[in-house]
């Protein structure tokens, strides 16, 4: 028999994969510190909930302005491809409504309907994430919430799912009232 001779393949194979494996972990961990850092001195100023909504006031690090909303959690895909649609209501320094509706990345509609138990529609039109709605959209669709206790909302998700939620706005009035206090008093 002759000679066995080293292969050098499995050492440099180690060596690259190391190095692979370091320049990927520097790479999460600088995302990671930039995806933190964007407001690292935010603070949470002021929180109350109201039914299933709540209302976060928080002090924005760079400008230390106060930024109040109301927002109700809507789970519509469970564990293990968890989905949320979280609906922002802010009222601002000119006294109108903002609306914000964030919902996942994966998430896209061309249109959603939000409705009523009388059978009332409010329409979202396709928008880009987040989608704000302004003026007097906003005023109608804050209109909307307050005048109802039960809503449904339809719409298809990014993988052509459909999807109808049924969600509770009780305590949206109530929590719209303590929002305007909270933001006026914390200005």
């Amino acid at each position: 028999m002759g000679e066995v001779k080293p292969v050098p393949y499995p050492l440099k194979f180690v060596s690259v994969m190391r190095r692979l494996m370091t320049a990927m972990l520097l790479l999460f961990l600088l995302f990671d510190a930039g995806a933190r850092s964007k407001h690292p001195d935010n603070k949470l100023v002021e929180f109350k909930r109201s039914g299933a909504w709540e209302i976060w006031c928080i002090k924005l690090g760079d400008s230390g302005q106060i930024v109040c909303d109301l927002n109700l959690v809507i789970i519509y895909k469970p564990h293990p491809d968890f989905r949320a649609m979280i609906p922002r209501v802010y009222w601002t320094a000119r006294g109108t409504y903002a609306v914000e509706i964030e919902y996942e990345r994966q998430t896209s509609f061309s249109s959603a309907f939000i409705e009523s138990e009388s059978g009332a529609r409010f329409a979202l039109q396709a928008c880009e994430r987040p989608c704000w709605l302004k003026g007097v959209e906003a005023d109608k669709f804050v209109a909307f919430l307050t005048e109802n206790t039960g809503l449904k909302i339809s719409f298809s998700d990014y993988f052509i799912q459909d999807f109808q939620i049924d969600f509770d706005v009780r305590g949206f009035k109530q929590g719209l009232g303590l929002l305007k206090a909270m933001q006026t008093r914390l200005r």
